[in-house]
């Protein structure tokens, strides 16, 4: 737990992210899902779903409206001043703007070393 009172957060590397996401489609979805849980598990909002990513259609409303207005909720509890990626961002490269919202969450507290 950090001061803020969410669970910590793992930091990733985002491009890398990205790449292995185009390598391997699999990876994303794991990598997504993964950083839903810890967006809902740091925000401790329970409307946060991770597997609703796996409903077509609902999962595209989902990246391009509910995600970034959850992140920027993260970043104001973490206290980042960087506002969060666009739904645009999120519904082109979702892999990339998650973990980069995320590793800003992760700076301002509760940051995890990558890898744990």
């Amino acid at each position: 737990m950090n001061q803020a009172g969410g669970a910590a957060v793992q930091t990733r590397n985002p491009v890398m992210v990205l790449l292995i996401t185009m390598i391997c489609a699999p990876y994303g979805l794991f990598a997504m899902l993964n950083m839903l849980g810890e967006l809902r598990n740091y925000t401790g909002n329970q409307e946060i779903t991770p597997w609703h990513l796996l409903i077509p259609y609902y999962n595209l409303y989902l990246l391009f409206v509910k995600v970034p207005k959850w992140m920027g909720e993260a970043k104001a509890k973490a206290g980042s001043p960087k506002p969060a990626m666009g739904g645009f961002m999120y519904f082109l490269v979702a892999p990339y703007a998650m973990a980069a919202d995320l590793n800003d969450v992760a700076a301002g507290r509760g940051a995890l070393p990558a890898g744990q």
